[in-house]
C-alpha cells in the first residue's frame, strides 16, 4: 500500500499519529499548528487532513472531533514514515535464537512479544483476532489409548489448540476417522463464536442413535464452551 503523499501530508500524518499515541484523543488542526511547528496555518492543515481522510489514512470519530489514524494510516506510518532502527549484535542474536520449532501460534506470538519488548525496552502486548472474525479451518481426532483421545482444532488464523478427552468406554480406532470427517464436513468454515451452537444442533439432530459418538461430541461441546479459543 503506497500513497503518493506530499512532504507536507507526510509531516501532518506523522504529527497526528504521534499526538494520538501520546494523548489518546482526536487531533485537531490547531493542535498540530501549535505543537509541531510545521509553518502551516490551521486552515491549511485542516485541508490536508481532509485529503488524508479521503485517502483512508485518517478518520473522524464524529463531525465536531479532530482526526485519528486509521489502520491504513498506522500501516503507512510503520512501512514508510518511521525511521529505521539498526539492530545491534545482541539484538540480532536474540532474533537468531528464536525457536523455529514452535508451531502453536500463541507460543510464537508470546516469544515474539518478549523479544520485541527487550529490543524496544518497552512494554508489548499480543492481541488475537476477534472471535467473530475467526473460523474453523480443520478438526482432527486422534486416539491416544483405548479410553483417551486427542482433539486438534486449527483456526483460520493458524492458531492450533489441542485437548485431551478421557472416556469411560472403549473406542474403536475406526470411529476416530469417522469423527474427524464428520466434524470437518459439518464445522469447517464455521465462525468460532458459532461452533458450540452448531455442535449442539448436530448432537440433537444427527447422533441420537449412536451413544459412543454422542458422548464424544458432548465432550467436544463441553470443551468448546469452556475454552478461551472459542
Amino acid at each position: 500500500m503506497i500513497f503518493n503523499l506530499t512532504p507536507r501530508q507526510k509531516a501532518i500524518l506523522m504529527a497526528v499519529i504521534e499526538d494520538y499515541i501520546m494523548t489518546g484523543e482526536p487531533v485537531g488542526s490547531r493542535t498540530i499548528a501549535k505543537k509541531y511547528q510545521l509553518g502551516l496555518s490551521p486552515a491549511t492543515i485542516r485541508n490536508e487532513m481532509s485529503e488524508l481522510e479521503e485517502l483512508g489514512l485518517l478518520e473522524q470519530p464524529h463531525l465536531s472531533a479532530g482526526r485519528i489514524p486509521s489502520e491504513k494510516g498506522y500501516r503507512s506510518f510503520v512501512d514508510y514514515l518511521m525511521d529505521n532502527k539498526t539492530l545491534d549484535e545482541s539484538e540480532l542474536e536474540m532474533i537468531r535464537n528464536i525457536n523455529t520449532k514452535i508451531v502453536n501460534l500463541e507460543n510464537i506470538l508470546e516469544q515474539s512479544s518478549r523479544i520485541l519488548s527487550a529490543i524496544l525496552d518497552s512494554v508489548s502486548f499480543i492481541q488475537f483476532p476477534e472471535i467473530n472474525k475467526e473460523y474453523v479451518k480443520h478438526f482432527q481426532v486422534l486416539p491416544v489409548s483405548s479410553y483417551t483421545f486427542l482433539i486438534i482444532i486449527v483456526s483460520s488464523t493458524g492458531k492450533v489448540s489441542d485437548y485431551m478427552i478421557k472416556t469411560s468406554f472403549q473406542i474403536d480406532e475406526e470411529h476416530f476417522e469417522r469423527i474427524s470427517n464428520y466434524l470437518n464436513k459439518n464445522l469447517k468454515d464455521t465462525p468460532l463464536s458459532e461452533v458450540s451452537k452448531k455442535l449442539k444442533k448436530l448432537i440433537n439432530n444427527d447422533l441420537n442413535d449412536d451413544n459412543i459418538l454422542k458422548n464424544i461430541y458432548e465432550g467436544i461441546s463441553s470443551i468448546v464452551n469452556n475454552s478461551k479459543l472459542f
